[in-house]
């Protein structure tokens, strides 16, 4: 008597903690979905660079300034002089290294050339060549003729901006609009050659 009543509790409570295992998710699932939630979030983040560069000029001129700050602590870092070219008739701009007598394209991916969108468009204005006047003695080299400019069939690249290791660089203004949307246009002030800000460029 006291066997069987003492058995039927024990049957009940396994098969309502058999239910409730039913209904709910172990801890090893819950751990799955959120490493799963989390891989899918970083792939989004690692992506996004790519995508927001087509989104406007504002997207187009912050990445440029994060690539000018990157440039700039490897030149102070590493002791190189780096230069950036543009191309306003094709739409891109290029950042290089001089070394051993040519300009270089560096290997870190954040300063490869980029290609802007086809609804945005960039005017450089160069400021004041200051920093030139006060060029120590041998840094001439800096400024010399790349070893391929004899070299009809290679293209020579030709930076207009120059940032030394110092951090300084030569002063420029750089405005980036946005073709589709008229209020989307920003600017670059950077003639100090000290500082690089972003403001709302005035509608032409």
């Amino acid at each position: 008597m006291f066997a069987w009543g003492s058995g039927a509790p024990q049957q009940n409570f396994t098969r309502g903690q058999s239910s409730r295992r039913q209904a709910g998710f172990t801890l090893i699932e819950v751990m799955v979905v959120a490493v799963i939630i989390g891989i899918g979030a970083l792939f989004i983040v690692m992506n996004a660079p790519s995508r927001a560069l087509n989104e406007g000029a504002e997207v187009s001129a912050k990445q440029f300034l994060q690539q000018l700050h990157f440039a700039r602590e490897r030149a102070l870092l590493r002791n190189h002089v780096y230069g950036i070219e543009f191309d306003e008739e094709e739409q891109w701009y290029q950042f290089y290294r001089w070394q051993d007598g040519r300009w270089t394209t560096p290997d870190a991916q954040q300063l490869q050339r980029v290609q802007m969108p086809d609804y945005v468009v960039f005017e450089l204005e160069m400021g004041q060549f200051r920093l030139l006047d006060n060029m120590q003695e041998g840094r001439e080299s800096v400024f010399g003729r790349d070893r391929r400019a004899d070299n009809p069939d290679e293209r020579v690249p030709r930076p207009t901006i120059l940032i030394f290791e110092s951090t300084e660089f030569i002063g420029f203004t750089l405005r980036i609009e946005n073709l589709n949307d008229v209020r989307d246009a920003v600017v670059i002030d950077a003639r100090d050659g000290y500082s690089a800000s972003l403001r709302e460029a005035d509608v032409w």
